[in-house]
C-alpha cells in the first residue's frame, strides 16, 4: 500500500507543479539544476564511495521536488541506486522499502569502514553484561563542596 501512496503523492505534487509525469520532471531544467548541484556538493556515492552520477529522492514532498529541501536527496552511483530501488526479483520496491534498504546499506558501510565500528552512525546494541561502579561526584551546596555517593551502571 505504501508504494501506491508514495508514487501517487509524487504524481499529485508533480501535477500541481505543472508536470504531466515523473519522466517529464526528470527532463526539466528545474530537476537538472537540482541534480547537478547535489552531485557537485556530494560527488561520491554515499554507499560505496565511487563517483556518484544519480540522485535518490528519499521523499516526494513538494519541498523536495522543488529543490527547497535538499536533505531528502542522496547522491549515489548507478549500481547502488539500482540495488536500493529494486528487489532481488527485479521488481521495483516501494519508496519506504527502498529507503529502508538504503539505511541498512549506509549503516553497514559506516559500521565496517576501516575495520572499525563508528558508534555515531550505528544504532546502539543492548549491552550484554551490566556492571556497576561506585563514584563520588562533587556537588555544590551553599559555599561548600559535598561529595554525593552515586552508583553508575554500564560504565
Amino acid at each position: 500500500m505504501r508504494e501506491t501512496s508514495a508514487y501517487n503523492k509524487r504524481l499529485y505534487v508533480l501535477r500541481e507543479m505543472g508536470f504531466k509525469s515523473y519522466a517529464e520532471y526528470l527532463e526539466n531544467p528545474l530537476w537538472k539544476s537540482i541534480r547537478r548541484e547535489e552531485l557537485d556538493k556530494n560527488p561520491f556515492c554515499k554507499v560505496c564511495e565511487s563517483r556518484s552520477n544519480e540522485v535518490h529522492h528519499r521523499s516526494y514532498s513538494r519541498m523536495v521536488m522543488k529543490g527547497i529541501d535538499r536533505n531528502q536527496l542522496v547522491s549515489l552511483c548507478s549500481e547502488c541506486h539500482r540495488s536500493i530501488e529494486y528487489g532481488d526479483n527485479g521488481k521495483k520496491l516501494s519508496l519506504h522499502q527502498a529507503n529502508a534498504k538504503l539505511d541498512r546499506k549506509l549503516n553497514k558501510r559506516h559500521s565496517t569502514s576501516f575495520g572499525k565500528r563508528h558508534p555515531e552512525n550505528v544504532i546502539p546494541m543492548k549491552p550484554k553484561r551490566v556492571t556497576s561502579k561506585t563514584r563520588f561526584l562533587p556537588t555544590l551546596e551553599g559555599d561548600r563542596m559535598n561529595y554525593r555517593h552515586m552508583t553508575m551502571h554500564n560504565v
